[in-house]
């Protein structure tokens, strides 16, 4: 297999109310960083707080990217929906949605997954988003997580993970984490907290340091970085 360099990030949008539901600034933000794949979260879907939009479809529109996937979590209203969201330059070529244990909480998480085709190299793309309300929820939401990956030669898992815990990402074993305890960058402003991330194998990827774009329209910043697939 040979290398390539793809530019991933991870958004959490907050639905779009900081931009009165417009999604052209966020695209554009995508567009001037040259973003080739984004793990989105909070997105809505024909809910009625933010105009009835179909927010993954306005992202793909907005940037000329015709891949995206939709994840839903939780219904919002009588129509809409509400929940996490994959956008890519590159061909998807299947999806699924593996819910997360949720303790019963109201929200329920998921782990969204996509197989990206990157020039005829498959890669196993991920986006989540974990519980803020209890640590011990969120830890069983990261053993899953890391016994998912597990079955994968390769991946990479973009998220609001809701913790600047680093060692909480300890159990995803042979993994790296772009926001780390040695390079942290604040994701969140309201708290200054490293909560979003971007995790790979470690063995099939090195990714450059990361960076956050703070005019990101939102309640966080875009975090994003250049990851390097190595030849296996």
């Amino acid at each position: 297999m040979k290398n390539f360099s793809v530019s991933i990030a991870s958004y959490n949008i907050k639905h779009g109310a900081d931009v009165g539901f417009d999604m052209a600034p966020f695209a554009q933000n995508i567009l001037d960083q040259s973003i080739d794949v984004v793990g989105v979260q909070e997105v809505d879907k024909n809910a009625s707080r933010s105009q009835k939009i179909d927010t993954m479809r306005l992202l793909s529109l907005h940037t000329g990217y015709p891949n995206y996937r939709f994840f839903k979590t939780i219904p919002l209203g009588d129509e809409g929906e509400y929940g996490l969201g994959i956008l890519s330059k590159y061909p998807i070529l299947e999806s699924e949605l593996i819910p997360l244990d949720s303790a019963g909480a109201k929200e329920q998480r998921v782990l969204g997954r996509a197989l990206i085709d990157v020039d005829g190299i498959h890669i196993n793309f991920f986006v989540t988003h974990l519980s803020h309300d209890s640590d011990t929820t969120r830890a069983r939401q990261f053993d899953q997580i890391a016994a998912i990956l597990k079955s994968y030669g390769d991946f990479v898992l973009t998220g609001d993970f809701n913790t600047s815990n680093f060692d909480e990402y300890a159990v995803i074993e042979y993994a790296g984490a772009v926001n780390n305890a040695s390079h942290s960058v604040a994701t969140f402003p309201k708290t200054n907290a490293s909560i979003d991330n971007i995790v790979y194998s470690a063995e099939t990827w090195e990714f450059s340091a990361p960076r956050i774009l703070t005019a990101s329209h939102s309640d966080h910043y875009m975090l994003y970085a250049t990851g390097n697939f190595l030849k296996r």
